[in-house]
C-alpha cells in the first residue's frame, strides 16, 4: 500500500464566477521511503497539489477526489484539530521561498522548538533544545546559530533551516516545494545533496516539486510531469531523463536544459504558453504547442497509456500505442 495515495484529485478555485481547475483528475502515489518528483512549468498545479495534500488551501477552494489517503487516513474527512495533529508530526512541508518562511522576530532555534513543543508537549525544555541542536547539525548548520534571527542567515542557510524544521517531529513524508528556488548553482547542488542524503539516512518518503527536470533527475526514484493541471507522463526518473521521455511536452522540457556531453550547447524553448485553465482547450491541452500534433489531438483527450517496452512508465499521448489506464 502506498504511503500517499491520490486518485482522481481535482482542485478548483472560484474566480470571477468561473471554476478554475488548477489540478484536474490527477493520480499520484508515493511509497514508504520513496522519493518522487513532480515537474512542470509554473502554474501547472504542482504547488496546489502539495497544499491539497497538507490541507492548507483556502476554505473557499473546492477539493474533490476518489481517494486522498495518507497511510490509510482519509485526508478529506479530517476536522481541523485532526489536521493540525497530523501536519508536521507525520506529514511536513518545506515551503517554496525560504527567504520568507520564518517569522523575522523569532530566532531560528525558537521556531523549530515551537514545532516540537506543539506536537510533543511532554518533552522537557532541555530535550527540545538538544533536539534543535541535533537537527541543525544534521543539515550542516552549527548548533550555536540556534539563537540567530532569520535575517542573519543566507538564502542557502535559510533553506537548510527550513529542512531542519520539516524534520523536527520525525515525519513519514516530507513535501519539498521548489527547494532550490532563488539559490545560486553551488548552493543548489549542496541542498540537493543534503535532501537525498537525509532521505536515504532517515528512510523518508519525499515528494519533490520543481520546474527543473535536472533537479529531479538527481534526486528522485520516480517522476510525474504535469501540464495545465493534469499529469501527462509518469515513470522511473532514470529512464525518463536518459532518452526515455515519451510525451512531447516532457521531451521539450528536457530540451530547455543543456545536455552534458552533447557537444555544442543547443537549448530550445517551448513556443507559446500554457492554456487558460478557466477555459481549457478540447483534446490534449498541449496540442497548440506540440510539433507532432495530429488531428485527433485537438478534439480527443488522450488517456494515460503504458509506454511499450518500459515498466511502470505511462504517458498521455495519442502517438503512444500502449494500453490505456
Amino acid at each position: 500500500m502506498s504511503l500517499l495515495d491520490i486518485r482522481n484529485l481535482t482542485v478548483s478555485y472560484r474566480m470571477d464566477g468561473v471554476d478554475v481547475r488548477a489540478v484536474d483528475q490527477v493520480d499520484l502515489q508515493v511509497g514508504a521511503g520513496e522519493v518522487v518528483g513532480l515537474a512542470g512549468e509554473s502554474g501547472c498545479g504542482k504547488s496546489t497539489l502539495a497544499l491539497a495534500v497538507t490541507q492548507l488551501l483556502p476554505r473557499w477552494t473546492n477539493v474533490a477526489a476518489d481517494r486522498l489517503m495518507f497511510d490509510g487516513i482519509d485526508l478529506l474527512t479530517l476536522d481541523e484539530r485532526s489536521r493540525r495533529s497530523l501536519r508536521w508530526a507525520r506529514l511536513s512541508i518545506v515551503f517554496q521561498g525560504a527567504m520568507n518562511a520564518f517569522d523575522p522576530v523569532m530566532t531560528i532555534g525558537a521556531q523549530i522548538a515551537e514545532a516540537i513543543h506543539t506536537h510533543e508537549p511532554s518533552e522537557s525544555r532541555r530535550a527540545i533544545r538538544d533536539r534543535v541542536a541535533e537537527l541543525l547539525a544534521q543539515v550542516g548548520i552549527s548548533p550555536r546559530r540556534a539563537g540567530d534571527y532569520p535575517h542573519q542567515f543566507s538564502g542557502g542557510m535559510k533553506q537548510r533551516a527550513s529542512i531542519a524544521m520539516a524534520l523536527a517531529c520525525h515525519p513519514d513524508l516530507v513535501i519539498a516545494d521548489e527547494p532550490t528556488t532563488a539559490l545560486d548553482v553551488m548552493t543548489q547542488a549542496q541542498i540537493l545533496d543534503l535532501i537525498r542524503r537525509l532521505a536515504d539516512e532517515l528512510g523518508l518518503a519525499m515528494l519533490i516539486i520543481s520546474h527543473d527536470l535536472t533537479v529531479l533527475s538527481e534526486l528522485c526514484d520516480r517522476t510525474a510531469v504535469m501540464y495545465a493541471g493534469r499529469v501527462v507522463e509518469s515513470g522511473p526518473a532514470a529512464a525518463m531523463f536518459t532518452g526515455g521521455a515519451a510525451h512531447p511536452y516532457t521531451r521539450r522540457l528536457l530540451d530547455c536544459y543543456p545536455q552534458p556531453g552533447a557537444g555544442r550547447a543547443s537549448i530550445t524553448g517551448i513556443p507559446g504558453g500554457p492554456p487558460d485553465l478557466a477555459h481549457p482547450p478540447e483534446g490534449c491541452r498541449f496540442h497548440a504547442r506540440c510539433a507532432v500534433m495530429t488531428p485527433e489531438c485537438a478534439s480527443i483527450q488522450p488517456a494515460l497509456r503504458d509506454v511499450p517496452g518500459s515498466r511502470g512508465h505511462i504517458a498521455a499521448c495519442h502517438l503512444i500505442g500502449g494500453d490505456p489506464r
